[in-house]
């Protein structure tokens, strides 16, 4: 329908795909992955500490296309408050595979000696304290950003590996408490800033209930893609279709630029070949995150945390657009991508399974 809008766009569909591969092929040694990881988990706590600094004293700064923001909510680098909580969401979990695979480590390889007590005792597990409070940071700067699903949706995905993470250690509490402290003391303090932070977005729940303008955009959308079923109207093509079919009585300022459901939008753009497309990736990255569930013993919370950050995007884009965000797209398909190449790695170790 407009072929230069669609070659336009192809970029932004095809770089996620770069990025995945890349970050796969460059983790299928467990030190490598371990670097790329911890390399996305401290990107993921600076842009949440860098939000939460600048929401507590620059409140009034803008950034970029930060014109109609809420000083109130904590967006960091972001212009959508919905968004930021969706990459502050995928941050958490990368900190929370990041401080698994630290524990993993120093399973192998204990440091300290046995005598010390007092800070000496506590300077090997420096490093598991510094990423217990990278992750309380992502925690803190999501509840902030005051978004309803983006909240609800990242806590759902946090259970999981949380879950997983405290069944197979809780047998062995006894043997680490110095180490379990700085885990139970996040733990605790995610939940009281949960109790507290956290009726900010309960309350704007409650105010704004089910009145929302998004669902009359649904059905404008819909009745698009009945008029073009099978092979949409070209990628990215959305900002030239949608005018044609927007309705004066739903109440939306302007010309929206996205539909709020990503599968709505791919399936206007794409058509059938959509459906394919997903269906393809989505068989794709489970059986890989099978196998490493499977052949994977000591890292596999990594395959666990990558099945939760692959849940949270596909349940955030059904109500949002955050995987139309370059800026998350790559985040999340190089930390899908990462999972990937542990999932599919041999340890270098003696043992069949690691």
């Amino acid at each position: 329908m407009a072929p230069d809008v669609t070659m336009r766009s192809l970029p932004a569909l095809i770089a996620p795909f770069f990025a995945f591969g890349s970050a796969a092929l460059l983790s299928r040694d467990d030190e490598k992955a371990l670097r790329i990881w911890r390399g996305l988990a401290l990107l993921g706590a600076a842009v949440a500490l860098f939000g939460l600094v600048r929401h507590a004293a620059f409140p009034d700064l803008r950034l970029f296309g930060q014109v109609y923001l809420d000083r109130a909510d904590v967006t960091s680098v972001f212009v959508n408050r919905n968004n930021a909580a969706t990459f502050f969401g995928l941050a958490s979990l990368a900190g929370l595979g990041w401080l698994a695979w630290h524990r993993t480590r120093g399973d192998r390889r204990r440091a300290g000696r046995p005598g010390a007590t007092g800070l000496i005792r506590l300077a090997p597990h420096s490093g598991t304290i510094a990423i217990c409070l990278g992750f309380l940071s992502t925690i803190l700067a999501l509840l902030l950003t005051r978004s309803r699903a983006g909240v609800l949706l990242s806590a759902l995905a946090l259970l999981l590996p949380i879950a997983f993470f405290l069944a197979a250690n809780i047998r062995r509490l006894a043997d680490r408490r110095t180490q379990w402290l700085a885990v139970g003391g996040t733990v605790a303090a995610a939940i009281v800033a949960v109790a507290v932070l956290g009726q900010r977005t309960i309350l704007r729940a409650e105010l704004i209930g089910t009145n929302d303008e998004r669902f009359c955009l649904y059905r404008e959308t819909l009745a698009a893609i009945r008029d073009h079923p099978l092979f949409g109207t070209g990628f990215g093509t959305f900002d030239d279709v949608f005018p044609a079919y927007r309705l004066a009585q739903c109440g939306i300022y302007g010309l929206p630029e996205r539909a709020h459901n990503s599968y709505l939008e791919a399936y206007l753009g794409l058509g059938l070949p959509f459906l394919l497309l997903l269906a393809v990736c989505l068989a794709a990255l489970l059986g890989i995150y099978w196998n490493g569930l499977t052949q994977r013993r000591r890292l596999r919370p990594i395959p666990i945390v990558c099945l939760s950050a692959l849940g949270l995007m596909l349940a955030h884009s059904a109500v949002d657009f955050p995987i139309q965000i370059h800026g998350i797209a790559i985040y999340f398909a190089a930390l899908l991508g990462c999972g990937a190449g542990v999932s599919l790695a041999r340890s270098q170790a003696p043992s069949p399974r690691s």
